[in-house]
């Protein structure tokens, strides 16, 4: 999302968030790659994966990325 807002403040358009509540999780894309590949390895048939990473809502995203920009 963090790449969508700046590109969307750039730009001058609204942010487009659709519910300021709702959470996202923060993982690199290296840690997003791992957990795939875990879950490929380990997971079976209807497994869900979670990995314990921070989180944010989207509102604790977008009001401080707006009055940086």
């Amino acid at each position: 999302m963090i790449p969508l807002f700046i590109k969307q403040l750039k730009q001058g358009e609204s942010l487009t968030v659709t519910d300021p509540n709702m959470t996202r999780f923060l993982l690199s894309l290296e840690d997003s790659v791992d957990l795939v590949l875990y879950s490929f390895k380990h997971g079976q048939q209807g497994d869900i994966f979670v990995q314990k990473d921070p989180a944010s809502t989207m509102s604790d995203l977008a009001v401080p990325l707006s009055e940086f920009f």
